[in-house]
């Protein structure tokens, strides 16, 4: 019993720092992106700010998960944590636009959400199996 434990926890042990480490990703995202647009309050600049705070966030979750998550010493893994990030944000971008214009009567928001929970669970097997392996 008490080395199915082990084992269970072993499982879980890196996805839940991987989820850690999203969420504080998430929240540095959130936060410098509404700090921006507090300061810089045009509607033009808030496309800038996204990127920005995406910037930070993005450069905060790569060494979070290349240290802490999986352990990783390989030197060329930001190059294909990039690769990634540009990957997924067009096809999270895609994914919303088509299935708002299938699904018409869903919030942007809605669909946005379920969109990202997906790339987020495609993410972490990525980024274990081929970014930080």
């Amino acid at each position: 019993m008490k080395s199915r434990i082990n084992n269970l926890v072993s499982k879980l042990y890196t996805p839940v720092k991987y989820l850690f480490s999203s969420g504080i990703s998430f929240v540095i995202d959130q936060l410098l992106f509404n700090i921006l647009i507090f300061f810089y309050k045009k509607n033009a600049f808030v496309i800038v700010a996204k990127l920005i705070a995406r910037a930070i966030s993005s450069l905060i979750n790569f060494f979070l998960n290349s240290k802490l998550v999986f352990s990783s010493k390989d030197r060329n893994s930001i190059f294909k944590y990039y690769a990634l990030v540009m990957i997924q944000a067009l096809i999270s971008s895609l994914s919303i636009y088509i299935l708002k214009n299938i699904f018409t009567e869903l919030s942007v928001s809605l669909i946005s959400i379920c969109v990202d929970i997906i790339i987020f669970i495609i993410n972490y097997v990525i980024q274990k199996e081929w970014i930080f392996k």
